[in-house]
Order: C-alpha cells, then structure tokens, then sequence
C-alpha cells in the first residue's frame, strides 16, 4: 500500500481577469470592451477561422458583420468589420474586440477540456484504487463501513458533475478548477483508508503480543503449581522474573516498536520500559568491557604493579605487630623512616602525625 501525493496546479492559469482581458486590450475603449464581452457571453460570435496568421469571424448585431483580424506583432493588429462605427471612424469596434475575446475563449476552452477529462480519468482511478482496497480488507473495516460508503458515493456524484460540466466555456473553466479540487479530496479519502488499515493491523499486533504475553503467565503459573506440587516454594517475584526475562528475550527494535503501540493506546509499559532499560544496559556493560580490554597495555601493567608494591610496603609496616622476623627498629619506625631521622630530616615522634608517606619521601630525595 502506498500513498498518493496530493495534485498541484498553477492558480495563475485560472484567474477570472483571463476571462474577460486580451493581449491587445489597450488597443479599445473600455466601454468596446465591455460590449464586445457581451457579444460572447450571449454567443454572438459565429464560424471562427484562424488560418495563416489571419482571424475571420461573423458577429450577430444589427446586421451580420464579417470581421478579420490579423496579427501583426504583439501591439499592432491589422482589422476590418462591415459595421457602420468602423468604416466611418476606423476605430477598433465591439465587434472586432467580440472576435478577439471569442477565439481567446475558443483556445482556453480547448485547454481546459483537455485538462477537465484528465483530471476525470484520475478521480476515476481513485476511486476504483479506493474500493478495491476496501474490498480486500472490508472484513476488517467493518467500524468504517457507513462512512467509506459515503465516501464512494461523493466519488460518483463528483464525477457525475465534472462530466455534465463541458458544455460552456464558463462553466467549463469554473469545472476544471473544481475537478483539482475533486481529485485532491478523492487522494485524502484513499490516503485515510491506508491510515485506517495500518491502525488495525498495528493493533491486531498488539492483541497477539497480548495474548502470547497472557499464555505465558498461564503457563508459568501452571509450572509453579506443579512446582508447589512438588514441595518447591515459588512466590510471585518468581512468576514476575521469568516474565521479564521472556520479555526481555525479544529483540530491542522490536521492543521499542511494542512500547510505542502500548503508549499509543493508553496501556502500561512498565515491564517494557524495564526490559529496554536493561537491554542497554547490558550492551552498554559489554561495550565498555570490551573498551577497557582494548584499552588495557603495558603501562597499565606497571600502573597496577606499582598501586600492588605500595600496598606491599604498607603491609610491611604493621606486619611488625603480626610477630615478623625482622629486628625491630627501638621507635617503632620503618627503614626509611629511620633514615630520614638519622639524616636529621625528621623527627620520630612526628611521623604519626604527618603521616608521611614513603612516596612522599622518595619524592624529597628527587628535588
């Protein structure tokens, strides 16, 4: 199932000002135009020819009036009508300005017929898209059923109007604006049968994973039973541990996707949360073993061989009070400290005081 993209169309093209303007109408006086306008809106306008650059037409007044246009460049034309106004002012009449108009009109309602099918062929596809997907998952779209009923039933009553729309040009250019209005409504209404699908199937998920979860407290419980049975005590922490290490057995994507469908509808994700938690825990545990064993070198050795030899001093001090072997200094003082004293760097009684370290004493003897 994939989604379709909403139609987009140039607003430009459908503005009312290019139903009532030409190129040329700087060349005629406001009130021509307004009157040749009027001439094509009530159809006045007969047997429109365009043939090597030149425009031929007959307008209904009057009398009937044959009138030529040709083009010159895009500011100047080249004009005749019969019409009494024209031969005797040479100005640009009604009736002229009523052939411009007509075959301007004549063009754009050849475009937006073409344009009008397309977009009725498209709402077509729609909605037969829409009701085939409706068919094939209805058993599962019952809740839905009155409102993508109705939804088909726009589907027809909106194509019903686009093709009894191409009788006219106005109405044809008001209809074509309205079939992209059509067709994006009909993308929504399939792009929300898709949403309704995946939610039904993402909770059938969830149902299953429900279930799975309720058969396995069943079957543990049926296990401690038989364990009670068997003179064993198994509380409930039991049941709980077994039930988070099953859980936590699932893989962590999948997981993740489990909690977002729980949060969704409201339940709880405690045993999920906890599962998660100590997931990435233990790859973060493992991860920083492994860091570490990389990381340890030769110099970490001596590192550690040097923190062991300390400890190995200090063990010598007291082991005097454990009944070592060696000759006891008269002030209870180790050999260094005896050194320093001899040297007349220190004093005996000071040592308990300071605390001084034979770190610190080695440390001296650098300087």
């Amino acid at each position: 199932m994939e989604k379709m993209g909403r139609v987009t169309y140039d607003k430009d093209m459908f503005s009312i000002d290019l139903l009532h303007t030409t190129e040329y109408d700087n060349l005629f006086d406001f009130k021509v135009r307004q009157r040749g306008i009027s001439y094509h809106t009530n159809h006045k306008v007969k047997d429109i020819n365009f043939n090597n650059n030149t425009l031929t037409g007959v307008v209904e007044g009057t009398d009937s009036y044959d009138v030529s246009i040709t083009f010159k460049n895009d500011k100047e034309l080249d004009v005749k009508c019969e019409c009494v106004y024209h031969r005797e002012t040479n100005k640009y009449c009604k009736h002229i300005y009523a052939l411009l108009i007509s075959y301007k009109m004549e063009g754009i309602f050849k475009k937006d017929l073409t344009i009008l099918k397309d977009n009725i062929n498209k709402l077509i596809e729609v909605k037969d898209k829409y009701i085939k997907l409706y068919e094939e998952n209805k058993r599962n779209l019952k809740y839905k059923e009155y409102s993508i009923l109705r939804n088909i039933e726009d589907f027809n009553r909106n194509i019903k109007h686009l093709e009894e729309s191409n009788l006219e040009a106005y109405r044809l250019f008001y209809a074509t604006i309205a079939s992209y209005n059509f067709l994006n409504s009909a993308i929504s209404y399939y792009n929300e049968l898709i949403d309704d699908i995946i939610h039904f199937k993402e909770k059938e998920e969830q149902k299953r994973i429900e279930k799975e979860k309720i058969k396995e407290e069943k079957k543990l419980e049926k296990e401690t039973t038989k364990d009670n049975k068997s003179g064993y005590a198994i509380n409930d922490d039991f049941i709980f541990d077994a039930i988070d290490k099953k859980i936590e057995s699932i893989d962590l994507d999948k997981l993740k996707y489990i909690r977002e469908q729980f949060i969704k509808d409201g339940e709880d994700t405690e045993i999920i949360d906890r599962a998660i938690k100590n997931k990435i825990k233990k790859e973060e545990m493992l991860k920083l073993k492994q860091q570490r064993e990389e990381d340890l070198s030769f110099f970490d050795m001596m590192f550690l061989y040097t923190l062991y030899g300390k400890g190995m001093n200090k063990l010598f001090k007291h082991s005097k009070s454990r009944g070592s072997s060696y000759q006891e200094d008269p002030d209870g003082l180790m050999p260094w400290e005896r050194e320093l004293v001899d040297n007349g760097e220190h004093e005996p009684y000071q040592f308990e005081e300071e605390e001084l370290e034979e770190d610190d004493y080695y440390y001296e003897d650098l300087d």
